[in-house]
């Protein structure tokens, strides 16, 4: 028999077809003894995830349990060690917010932590100590959204943090390379959301910029400074270097007009902005620090104010998903454990701390009295009954940080619906009112019947939630209709807490 059939025969029990990926690869030969009948594979421990050994034999790359083998040589771990994982991210939240996170982790772990800097792009986390229950490593690698794809379909990474969704090209390459479709509920995870803001000095006017003259900042060959304000003229552009930011914006790779400086880091950019007047720069909204960030304007005069309650309610159309992506196959329990975390009080509050927006049950500001009088401005005698009846019913109830958007095209809008489903799904009890804009009154009345059957299921057994539904039709838009977002932000469902039976109306 070949040698390498028998050894399959005999570790038919021991070697699992599930793919246990590498983490940090140690490199280092070990030896796996068969419990049962003495049997033996040498080879360089890739992984131990505290169930599974992942060794890197002459035979081949094998993954054996833990519960049937021992392990000698210099490389095993000991009875708390793991091999850890390994995490890719965008420049931004990889810097900050990610060792906030994994920081917090730890305390909340009760695990000693250590920090080693190996390089500018390179951090090592050591968790835990030889009296602690467990002790394994985070490596964590800077580099841009596109290139942790790519150390995703390697091997080089467990995890990728992006600062973006991925894109249907790169879809393509991780299906091919095996990691199933990174865009499916269990494989894409928003954590939050930030936005990309044009910035300038605050002592310039605040006043709105139109989105598509600052896009064509990109490719215009005698830019139109004055349409953004920029009298004076001639503009500074100024950009993240690592952040991939206009990419974003112009995929289709437009070279800027006009000379760009770019900046290591956001914080950095924010700065030189702030203290020169014919600057204009492209910043996310989590680093945006002294700099002004301004409004985009629409051609009707609605306005997109890029704050944190804009991205909770789905009204800011640059919006950036903070989203975690995880390839098809089984992770490592620790890496497991750290997602769980991340779904915790204590990770929301880091994520708010380092301004990031999150769907909450929280209040927002309303801007409803604005756009009541605006409305009314170009209201006909026939409109003046229903917005009278739309002020009435929402002036009296608090808006949530929370937005649906029905049928939405995007995996953005689908996301932001999803966790406000499931934030508005965990409320103790509370009487809400379900604001549905849409076309018409019937499209609005449907989208808010299909939300309650959601929300029904997803409760299960607990108690029905006291909700109203105000089927408002094309009310209140919050998007110019020639905008190219119009049709997703205008769409909506808004939650609105209206207050408890019996309390005094509240006064506006």
């Amino acid at each position: 028999m070949p040698r390498a059939l028998h050894l399959s025969a005999r570790l038919a029990g021991l070697v699992l077809a599930a793919c246990l990926s590498p983490g940090a690869a140690l490199a280092e030969p070990v030896t796996l003894t068969a419990r049962s009948d003495g049997f033996s594979v040498t080879g360089d421990l890739v992984a131990f995830d505290g169930r599974f050994y992942r060794v890197d034999a002459p035979e081949g790359v094998l993954t054996l349990s833990a519960a049937q083998v021992d392990c000698t040589g210099a490389a095993c771990p000991a009875a708390n060690e793991t091999t850890g994982f390994a995490v890719t991210s965008a420049f931004g939240p990889g810097a900050v917010v990610l060792p906030a996170l994994i920081q917090a982790y730890a305390r909340a772990r009760d695990l000693p932590l250590r920090r080693e800097d190996l390089d500018a792009t390179h951090i090592r986390f050591a968790l835990g100590d030889d009296t602690s229950s467990r002790r394994f490593p985070i490596s964590l690698r800077l580099a841009l959204s596109g290139e942790g794809f790519a150390d995703l379909a390697v091997g080089e990474a467990d995890m990728v943090l992006a600062d973006r969704l991925i894109s249907e090209a790169e879809l393509s390459v991780a299906r091919d390379a095996g990691l199933g479709d990174l865009s499916a509920p269990g494989q894409e995870r928003v954590l939050a959301w930030d936005a990309l803001v044009a910035v300038t000095s605050p002592r310039r006017p605040r006043q709105p910029v139109d989105p598509a003259q600052v896009l064509a900042l990109w490719d215009m060959s005698a830019p139109d400074w004055r349409a953004l304000g920029f009298a004076e003229g001639p503009l500074r552009l100024h950009a993240r270097a690592h952040g991939g930011d206009l990419v974003k914006l112009r995929p289709d790779g437009a070279v800027p007009a006009a000379p760009v400086t770019y900046h290591e880091q956001g914080a950095g950019l924010a700065a030189v902005v702030r203290e020169q007047p014919s600057g204009l720069g492209l910043v996310a909204l989590s680093e945006r620090g002294p700099a002004q960030a301004l409004p985009l304007a629409g051609a009707c005069g609605l306005t997109h104010a890029p704050t944190r309650a804009a991205l909770t309610l789905g009204r800011y159309p640059w919006a950036m998903p903070l989203t975690a992506y995880l390839p098809e196959r089984r992770m490592p329990l620790d890496l497991a454990d750290f997602l769980a975390f991340l779904d915790s009080e204590a990770a929301g509050r880091v994520l708010d701390r380092a301004g990031f927006a999150q769907p909450s049950l929280a209040p927002v500001a309303s801007d409803l009295a604005a756009r009541v009088l605006r409305a009314l401005a170009g209201a006909s005698d026939a409109d003046l009954p229903r917005l009278q009846e739309v002020a009435r019913r929402l002036g009296q109830a608090t808006q949530l940080g929370l937005t649906f958007r029905p049928d939405a095209a995007d995996r953005g809008g689908r996301a932001l619906s999803a966790a406000a489903l499931e934030t508005l799904a965990e409320a103790e009890d509370g009487r809400f009112l379900l604001a549905a804009h849409a076309p018409t009154r019937a499209q609005a009345e449907a989208d808010a019947g299909q939300l309650l059957v959601e929300l029904a299921a997803l409760r299960g057994g607990r108690a029905p939630l006291e909700i109203e539904v105000a089927a408002l039709g094309p009310a209140l838009p919050v998007a110019c209709a020639d905008a190219p977002w119009a049709a997703s932000m205008n769409r909506r469902i808004d939650v609105w807490r209206l207050p408890a039976t019996g309390s005094p109306p509240r006064g506006n």
